[in-house]
């Protein structure tokens, strides 16, 4: 199977006065063009804030051009990002470094929700105080963030609710994904050692895909020890920078 990869976002920008510029990730396969992204942009925008909202991979509405998808603790994508839009900020190579006046007019703040928050709090403990001097990171907001993800695979599972309406729907957006995977990054070969087709193809519950695509893909052992190397839990306490977590009593995920 073969692997190459880039980003894809979307900006919303009225040019450099503004008060900095916000990322925004989206829950799992969501997007950018989702009524709760682009509610968000609007919001943030009206406030004055440039607004670039990454999509992860195979969600923009364009295929995946790498085997490798996305999943809950994967920050790759987002760190790459981050850096780019950090190096856009600063001034051109020969000009000489920027002033702290000059960068605390160029701050980064990040937002997401679902799924996207984890990611977020993952990231930003992982950069730890880099976030703040070597991307100018200066504070994120998330709403209902999963911390920990071994306890939520049950909630999709056991509450009738959600295993119908919102894993079913989910799940289905999922698996229709392995088929151009196979064709186009695994010459057609279900039988790929990359990956279990078959479990992914008769798969009942998204915790079935994790196990056999998501953990195979990523060289964790099983969906649990994917669960529990990709809890942002475990690094919230090196985040560096302000963070608000807003999560509601009777979020269903």
């Amino acid at each position: 199977c073969s692997s190459t990869s880039s980003i894809s976002s979307d900006a919303r920008k009225e040019g450099s006065k503004g008060k900095g510029t916000i990322i925004i990730v989206h829950g799992l396969e969501s997007n950018s063009n989702s009524t709760v992204c682009t509610n968000m942009a609007k919001a943030f925008h009206y406030h004055n804030f440039d607004v670039a909202c990454i999509n992860f991979r195979g969600c923009s509405g364009e295929p995946n051009d790498t085997i490798l998808q996305y999943h809950g603790g994967f920050t790759d994508d987002l760190k790459h990002y981050i850096q780019i839009l950090s190096n856009r900020n600063r001034r051109q190579e020969g000009k000489g470094a920027n002033t702290p006046m000059e960068m605390e007019e160029k701050p980064i703040y990040i937002s997401g929700f679902s799924l996207g928050s984890n990611i977020v709090l993952k990231c930003l403990g992982e950069l730890s105080i880099d976030a703040v001097t070597q991307h100018n990171i200066r504070g994120a907001a998330v709403t209902a963030a999963p911390f920990h993800l071994r306890p939520h695979y049950r909630r999709l599972i056991d509450e009738p609710f959600q295993r119908i309406v919102y894993a079913g729907t989910i799940l289905k957006s999922m698996k229709n994904k392995v088929d151009y995977l196979i064709e186009n990054y695994c010459d057609g070969d279900t039988e790929t050692t990359a990956f279990d087709y078959w479990k992914v193809k008769n798969a009942t519950t998204i915790a079935d895909v994790e196990d056999g695509m998501i953990a195979p893909l990523y060289g964790f052992e099983d969906k649990f020890d994917y669960f529990e190397k990709s809890a942002s839990l475990t690094v919230v306490d090196d985040i560096a920078v302000p963070t608000f977590v807003l999560n509601s009593a009777d979020d269903p995920f």
